[in-house]
């Protein structure tokens, strides 16, 4: 699903498959507005590792979802893919607050509590997969 609007072939199988993800979404007929952050960091997990930066596939993927799903290029789908940094809870926090104001006029106080509380679940996701490993 999605592979009309793949544009290379060489592409990896992650990119691929957010073709098909994000055309599944929007056949599923309800999706009118879809999310895709384009992230070029990472938390930095280990304090001696000399980069957290994603590839440049991951870090700006949704930008080739922008121009090449025929319903976002044609204004059937709204699609917001602002650049994020996942550096930090504080510097994430602080562009979602901000494109979050602009974009649907969440206050930074909801935006900051949500933002916590995913932060705090993604440490206890990775503290699941940690005992499980």
């Amino acid at each position: 699903m999605g592979i009309e609007s793949i544009p290379s072939e060489s592409e990896c199988y992650p990119a691929k498959m957010a073709h098909g993800h994000v055309q599944w979404l929007i056949n599923e007929g309800n999706v009118d507005f879809i999310y895709y952050p384009c992230i070029p960091y990472e938390r930095n997990e280990f304090p001696d590792s000399n980069n957290h930066y994603n590839c440049p596939i991951v870090t700006s993927y949704a930008e080739n979802i922008k121009n090449n799903v025929d319903e976002i290029t044609t204004g059937k789908v709204r699609f917001l893919n602002p650049f994020m940094a996942f550096s930090s809870e504080e510097i994430l926090t602080t562009q979602l607050e901000k494109v979050f104001k602009e974009e649907f006029d969440i206050s930074a106080s909801e935006v900051k509590a949500a933002a916590h509380a995913a932060w705090l679940e993604q440490e206890h996701f990775r503290n699941d997969m940690y005992a499980k490993g």
